[in-house]
């Protein structure tokens, strides 16, 4: 049976950055499930947005800018890959995760929602 989730996980599709506005406050109001929005100019992205993984419908809102900590990096935008982790910590139980290749990979930890 584990090959057929492998097979299922293989044929989801990825995340990736769909789209890029040039502030956060022209975010749409609802971002597609796996879809992320860069903002900022393509040279120079200073955010990247998109819907937490864990279903709780909020939204994750990622500083770009190595000037400010924290800071993350996209590593590639199609499939998405996001360095380093994201560790949510704003909802009860928390959300703590890797995008890495357009795939999730969720931390094992006591207050992740997926451990």
């Amino acid at each position: 049976m584990a090959w057929l989730t492998r097979l299922v996980e293989r044929l989801r599709p990825k995340w990736r950055v769909t789209a890029s506005v040039r502030r956060a406050d022209d975010l749409p109001d609802r971002i597609p499930r796996r879809a992320a929005i860069l903002v900022g100019s393509p040279d120079s992205p200073k955010w990247i947005a998109f819907g937490c993984p864990c279903r709780r419908e909020h939204r994750v809102l990622l500083n770009l800018n190595s000037a400010r900590e924290p800071h993350w990096n996209v590593r590639g935008t199609a499939p998405l890959t996001i360095w380093p982790s994201i560790d949510d910590r704003s909802l009860p139980g928390g959300c703590h995760y890797f995008i890495r290749a357009g795939r999730i990979v969720w931390v094992p930890s006591a207050r992740s929602p997926r451990a």
